[in-house]
């Protein structure tokens, strides 16, 4: 039976209200004082909390006592500071006074059809416009209490209650403490109803004075950190940390999957960090994440984040070479003055004035240099060339873009007219092949240059080209990284969520297609490296094909390249790597196009190659009428004249089952007849041989099989036009090329 003081003694209403009314007055005429007895009221497990829209400072009220009793009622006073809460928290609806399960005056004794609770008239008022007052009272007798040992009050402090506050200002200090002057003391009395019986008009509760108040436990100060290392050190942070707490990524990909607040999150580089659909991180302090030359952090956001967030964006150092960087902001809405302000170790002339940050202005087709009265927002996915002196890091504020992202992009200015400074709009990693095989970007990019133009720090190897030949499915962008994209109309560039990923890699690290063969053959001298690069596979063309076929930056090669023009519907653009069908390894010729300066020292050679053992490169010189084989050594020359353009050399292949006897070829001579339009091949052929003839774009312009009795062939050429071609005979056991002009 449980001695439910509401049932003492009769049914009748009436004197149930009369009984308790005596009950009181008697109690409070007769109550005496327990002096011998201490109690200590104090907090525990204080912590900042969010429901995914506000913060909330939460605490437990602990009670503990010298001499173990049953608590019968109580008030508490708590002062809080109004800058963190606002005023009068009670009256406005921002305190919340619990008793969970678990603690003393949450306890209900079983029973049907409804649990007896063991306290009851919990009461919150606003003492002042800073201070709350949190009341209770017994609802079972002395006796029926007893009856649950478990919250009796012992030295060992227990939960009393749970008090949660919503912040107006969860930056400010929450000066949460108990106020305990003059009459605000000794507002606790022991249970009444007696041992044995439930009379409180006979045994009312007594009055514990000397009370002890501990506010040390409503510091926020005692934090956790909680690191993740592929896994998490002490346990998942997910709905569980607090204000006070530090999140530190080290490594791996970790993820947010409840409603989290946190004194500060750290992305080291190298690491992951996902906030999962739906769900908020909050943080007091603010997220950062970290980068260097060859890391990035990477952060995926599918829910929300609140809080500052920074990203310390690794940008190269200035120098000879010309090691500038392309980047765009991480995060989004920073002004270049605070930005400026920020970050010293921009480059900048000797007093300050100019900086060596700014957009692709299209107006003027150049870089734009930023001077220190600049106010312009920095807004991720727009481009921005950028250097620093210490070839560290400079540190970016703003918020996370995490949606799908339009970038305009522009067919305009004086020169450079398709080519737009853009980049990775997101604090993650982004999937190149995605955003090429984007619909959208695939329509608006130009169709030469199918691609995404990386600069990789050292002007004097060119430009790293992102195309569907040179990556796979799983390279991907560095955070913040910029690059330029050429387009034919004014338009835009997409970004989408689903690019995003999580990674470890540098920025523009060029990734290989193991379906794809490939061939890199570099032009060389003394100070300065370029090349060019052939990808062979079963689903290109020898005309263009957008998204593996790419020209060089702006359309034209520069002073000192090596470059190819496209083997048919050529339209005279250099193309920096050209993407052919698998037959040409055969027996195809590719033309080369070669800049640079008369009398300096050139080596053609081979950079990369995955091509087959079996095929044989050779470098074909027509105006020296050499050819080498490349795979056996470089081809050295010192040009007398400038070079410039295509006509002179090309690369041929001969699988070896063809081989690359040449004895036999000694006695052919091959000239030209031009009274009746003839090209003649006079000599003894013994095997079954096919002619081709080729301009100075590489285009197969005849082909003619040769009398294998007849030692005077000739070919037709009324129907080309005046000019430098190459003839190219080949047969299973021999091959020979000659230059030959036509007039």
């Amino acid at each position: 039976m449980i001695y439910n003081l509401n049932n003492h003694e009769s049914k009748n209403p009436f004197k149930i209200m009369k009984t308790l009314k005596q009950i009181l007055a008697l109690a409070i005429l007769s109550m005496s004082s327990l002096n011998a007895q201490e109690i200590t009221l104090s907090f525990a497990n204080a912590k900042v909390t969010n429901d995914g829209m506000d913060d909330y400072y939460e605490a437990d009220i602990m009670l503990s006592s010298t001499t173990d009793f049953y608590v019968g009622s109580g008030q508490v006073y708590i002062d809080y500071n109004t800058a963190a809460f606002g005023e009068n928290v009670s009256s406005n609806g921002n305190i919340e006074y619990s008793q969970p399960t678990g603690s003393i005056i949450g306890y209900a004794f079983p029973g049907f059809p409804f649990p007896t609770p063991a306290y009851k008239d919990f009461v919150e008022n606003d003492n002042t416009a800073s201070r709350v007052s949190l009341s209770f009272q017994q609802n079972v007798a002395l006796i029926g209490l007893e009856f649950a040992p478990e919250i009796q009050v012992v030295a060992t402090a227990k939960q009393l209650f749970h008090i949660k506050i919503k912040y107006t200002n969860v930056n400010e200090d929450p000066g949460i403490c108990f106020y305990s002057d003059g009459v605000f003391q000794d507002q606790f009395f022991t249970a009444c109803g007696g041992a044995n019986i439930a009379d409180c008009t006979n045994s009312p509760g007594v009055q514990i004075t000397n009370d002890t108040y501990d506010c040390s436990g409503a510091e926020l100060s005692i934090s956790t950190t909680y690191v993740y290392n592929n896994d998490w050190t002490p346990s998942d942070p997910s709905g569980v940390s607090t204000g006070s707490d530090e999140i530190i990524i080290e490594a791996g990909e970790a993820a947010i999957s409840a409603n989290t607040i946190a004194n500060t999150v750290t992305i080291n580089s190298g690491a992951g960090l996902t906030v999962n659909i739906s769900m908020d991180l909050e943080t007091v302090s603010g997220t950062t994440l970290e980068s260097t030359s060859t890391t990035y952090a990477s952060l995926i956001v599918d829910g929300t984040i609140t809080g500052s967030i920074a990203y310390e964006r690794h940008v190269n150092q200035t120098g000879s070479s010309g090691g500038n960087d392309l980047i765009t902001p991480p995060v989004s809405g920073q002004s270049f003055t605070d930005f400026m302000a920020n970050n010293s170790n921009i480059v900048s002339n000797a007093g300050n004035t100019l900086y060596l940050f700014g957009p692709f202005d299209k107006t003027s087709g150049t870089y734009q240099t930023y001077a220190n009265t600049e106010s312009a927002t920095l807004t991720s996915g727009v481009g921005y060339r950028a250097a620093t002196t210490d070839n560290s890091t400079l540190r970016f504020e703003g918020s996370v873009r995490h949606g799908t992202v339009n970038q305009a992009v522009f067919n305009s200015g004086p020169s450079y007219m398709e080519w737009n400074l853009i980049g990775n709009p997101y604090p993650s990693y982004m999937n190149v092949q995605d955003f090429l095989n984007n619909t959208n970007n695939m329509s608006a990019l130009d169709v030469t240059n199918v691609g995404i133009y990386g600069y990789d720090g050292d002007a004097s190897d060119g430009w790293v080209i992102y195309n569907l030949n040179t990556t796979d499915i799983n390279t991907v962008i560095a955070p913040g990284q910029g690059f330029f994209v050429a387009v034919d109309i004014d338009t835009s560039i997409e970004f989408t969520p689903s690019m995003r990923r999580h990674d470890t890699s540098d920025d523009f690290i060029a990734g290989r297609t193991e379906e794809n063969q490939h061939l890199s053959i570099e032009l060389s001298n003394a100070n300065e490296n370029t090349k060019t690069d052939f990808y062979f596979n079963g689903n290109s063309t020898n005309a263009l094909d957008p998204g593996y076929d790419a020209a060089v930056f702006g359309n034209v090669a520069d002073a000192f390249s090596i470059y190819s023009h496209l083997i048919e519907e050529n339209i005279g653009v250099d193309m920096a790597i050209q993407s052919l069908p698998e037959d040409v390894l055969t027996n195809g010729v590719i033309p080369l196009g070669v800049n640079t300066l008369q009398g300096e020292q050139l080596t053609i050679s081979i950079a990369a190659s995955n091509l087959p053992q079996d095929v044989d490169v050779y470098l074909i010189d027509t105006q020296e009428n050499q050819t080498k084989d490349l795979n056996i050594s470089d081809y050295v020359m010192t040009p007398i004249d400038d070079l410039s353009g295509t006509g002179r050399f090309y690369i041929s292949f001969n699988q070896e089952t063809l081989g690359t006897t040449e004895t036999n070829t000694n006695n052919l001579k091959v000239y030209t007849l031009r009274t009746n339009n003839q090209l003649v091949i006079k000599g003894i052929i013994n095997e079954p041989t096919l002619a081709k003839l080729y301009d100075i774009n590489g285009r197969q312009v005849l082909s003619k099989a040769l009398e294998v009795t007849n030692n005077y062939n000739t070919i037709d050429t009324s129907v080309l036009q005046s000019g430098v071609y190459m003839l190219q005979l080949s047969n299973n056991i021999w091959y020979y090329t000659e230059k030959v002009i036509i007039d």
